[in-house]
């Protein structure tokens, strides 16, 4: 009897342009664009998640980080070697919670080319580690006239970077800010705030090596 030869079957899904579909990427996988190789859990840390990517990247702005990631925000992005990010998120992230990541986000690029990242999507790897929320404000007085404190539930450490934008208060960015305890920041502003007036946490100050729990917000 003749052997007949069969063709291997091919498992994976054929795109309308005849590409087989990667099931590890995206649909517009191009190869010659970088990609994430996977998000994997920091187990030290169950709000933190590493990003590694297929070849050496830079972050641009964590801002453009256009990661879906069980419904929480990034509140902070480091880079950890060319090919290691580590993303702080808003709140615990589930053993084997499900990621995607949209080809029109800008944070992570590649130096040669230029191109972002490809869009993808998967599953963390790995086990989370035990969470500990960031520090909250849990008071916020307007101590005299120019100067206002935030006190919040862990101890939060200032660093030399200089004031930015980031916390406001009645909308106003302060000129200054130290430590006046372990758990408490005293800001200088260039007007008066008087009580009653609100203070806003729209994003991680770059003098605080602390990441804080933000957006927040309240009243003095």
């Amino acid at each position: 009897m003749p052997i007949v030869k069969r063709k291997p079957r091919s498992h994976r899904p054929i795109r309308p342009d005849g590409i087989p579909q990667n099931p590890l990427y995206g649909y517009d996988y191009n190869p010659a664009w970088p990609s994430i190789l996977s998000i994997a859990h920091d187990e030290t840390n169950g709000g933190r998640v590493y990003l590694i990517t297929d070849r050496p990247c830079v972050l641009i702005s964590p801002a453009g980080l256009p990661l879906a990631l069980a419904g929480l925000d990034i509140l902070e992005a480091v880079e950890i070697l060319p090919v290691k990010f580590r993303l702080w998120m808003s709140g615990p992230v589930p053993a084997s919670a499900a990621w995607a990541w949209d080809a029109g986000g800008f944070g992570i690029v590649d130096p040669v080319t230029n191109h972002v990242l490809n869009a993808s999507h998967g599953r963390c790897d790995d086990f989370p580690g035990p969470y500990a929320p960031p520090p909250a404000v849990v008071v916020a007085t307007s101590a005299s006239g120019t100067t206002c404190t935030l006190t919040f539930d862990q101890p939060v450490i200032r660093n030399g970077n200089m004031i930015d934008a980031t916390i406001l208060f009645d909308g106003q960015a302060p000129l200054a800010a130290t430590n006046a305890d372990a758990n408490t920041i005293q800001f200088d502003c260039a007007s008066a705030v008087a009580p009653g007036s609100t203070w806003q946490i729209i994003a991680q100050p770059a003098y605080l090596d602390t990441i804080l729990a933000w957006p927040a917000s309240g009243t003095l």
